[in-house]
């Protein structure tokens, strides 16, 4: 109760339970505790949790089809938690990025790559902490503005990079103005402007 995400105390409490043969309960606690620290600290699992983790798995004496719709059962309630967009690192977008892919050259899927580039409107590089401080407001406006099927990353310092799924070419410009126009109303700002580029993820054409 005093220190909720302190790491060493939970996988203390994960190993007891494991010692007491609450294997379920261990691996209930780890899916909360990881949850938890990537949502509310946006902290992913450490290699200590990991391998609590893997120890979980090896105890685990559950039928596979008792995993299968008790891990289905976790996922969604956590789908259900989302709101908007998914913000992800840039490691974890290259493998969606590649799995939108594939899945486009199979079915045909009419997905589209985006890439937001804040810049000066004088041309003039702005100050780190202040290029900083508009790349966290982008993130903010992405985050309710895009879909809940669209995925975005950080490429660098002043770009953004998103996959927008299951999008018509003629609704481009709509989603581009909308972005545009929440982000100057969060920065109240003239200093900085948005560039849009957009690309078909299963071809080679350029939208815009």
């Amino acid at each position: 109760m005093i220190e909720p995400y302190e790491e060493v105390l939970n996988i203390f409490y994960m190993e007891a339970l494991l010692k007491t043969g609450q294997t379920k309960q261990a691996m209930s606690h780890y899916e909360y505790i990881t949850y938890k620290l990537y949502k509310e600290l946006d902290i992913k699992p450490s290699h200590s949790m990991e391998r609590i983790y893997k120890k979980i798995q090896t105890e685990n004496e559950e039928k596979e089809i008792s995993d299968l719709f008790f891990i289905e059962k976790r996922l969604v309630e956590q789908l259900e938690e989302w709101e908007g967009a998914l913000f992800c690192d840039i490691d974890y977008f290259k493998f969606l990025y590649n799995l939108e892919r594939r899945r486009g050259i199979r079915y045909g899927a009419n997905s589209c790559l985006c890439l937001i580039t804040i810049s000066c409107s004088d041309n003039i590089d702005p100050p780190s902490d202040k290029l900083n401080w508009a790349m966290d407001k982008l993130k903010q406006v992405l985050l309710f503005r895009l879909r809940k099927g669209d995925v975005f990353s950080f490429w660098n310092q002043s770009q953004v990079i998103a996959i927008l799924s299951e999008i018509e070419r003629d609704n481009l410009t709509m989603i581009s103005k909308r972005i545009e126009k929440s982000f100057k109303d969060k920065v109240k700002d003239h200093l900085f402007v948005l560039q849009f580029k957009f690309r078909s993820i299963i071809s080679t054409k350029k939208f815009a």
